[in-house]
């Protein structure tokens, strides 16, 4: 019977990318194609995603993410849009009631600005300035309400199945959360990937959006197929590199306006002290 061993939960924006990363690194742990599959949220955002009613596909579609991967390795995915959802809890719960639950949480304020670049930036979606943004569109503030969002979770799941990760640790202790990761998930702690130091998922613009649009379409087709061993194959042969390379480029965000980061600081200390009792730890450094 298929099963799963780990789902990356969120946050966005907070070091997903390079936590998925780390663990597809590692010669027994396999991580789904493409990494975020949308399964168990069935809130549509900004972004788009998800597209259509992918629970509603069954398990059998949700497998094809997974055709890849060996009989042997821990299996799972990443998708940050799982932590705010309102029914992934319990969609997660009904098909893997014992899997293991990475959560990857930043500084919200932090986290509002880097999501805001992705929209107005990457995906073109965003057109007004930072802290019109961030007053209009409810989003930006609900993505960083971790504790309203992490209490869902702890009504299906205890608390044991739950790793949490923080951004500022990847930053300044990559090799220790990465054995942390691996130490979860019970595989060899020991084991250092390539490239553990170096950041992922930077800050770019998208000079042509559609390509990046046409090839998330490629991706789910080459899925619905059966074939996201053929996606694994390009990867490896640098073609994901080529093409984000032919249509993005580095930026360097300007700094946060200080009424826009007041804001924040108002929006988010309530949810950040009743997160310091909920998870036992201190962070009084975020506001």
């Amino acid at each position: 019977m298929f099963n799963i061993s780990f789902i990356g939960i969120g946050a966005t924006k907070a070091g997903t990318t390079w936590a998925a990363k780390m663990l597809a690194a590692h010669p027994d742990v396999c991580v789904s194609e493409p990494k975020e599959v949308h399964f168990f949220d069935t809130t549509p955002r900004r972004s788009g995603r998800p597209i259509g009613n992918n629970f509603g596909k069954g398990l059998s579609w949700y497998q094809k993410h997974f055709c890849h991967c060996p009989t042997h390795a821990v299996t799972g995915e990443f998708t940050p849009a799982y932590l705010t959802d309102p029914a992934a809890p319990a969609n997660i719960q009904r098909f893997f009631p014992d899997v293991k639950m990475i959560v990857c949480l930043r500084n919200p304020i932090d986290r509002a600005y880097s999501g805001y670049t992705h929209y107005a930036d990457y995906l073109r979606l965003e057109k007004r300035d930072f802290f019109t943004a961030i007053r209009e569109e409810p989003e930006y503030v609900q993505d960083g309400l971790y504790c309203r969002s992490l209490v869902r979770y702890f009504e299906h799941f205890d608390r044991s199945q739950f790793l949490t990760v923080m951004f500022e640790d990847i930053r300044n202790h990559p090799r220790t959360v990465v054995a942390d990761l691996y130490r979860f998930l019970g595989v060899d702690a020991d084991f250092v990937p390539a490239g553990v130091t170096q950041k992922t998922n930077y800050a770019k613009r998208s000079t042509f959006p559609i390509v990046g649009h046409c090839v998330r379409i490629a991706i789910e087709i080459l899925v619905s197929l059966g074939l996201s061993k053929v996606i694994v194959m390009l990867k490896k042969a640098g073609f994901n590199k080529l093409v984000l390379k032919a249509y993005t480029r580095k930026i360097t965000r300007p700094p946060m306006p200080e009424a826009a980061r007041t804001y924040l600081r108002e929006a988010f200390t309530d949810d950040t002290r009743q997160l310091e009792q909920l998870l036992q730890k201190d962070l009084s450094h975020w506001t």
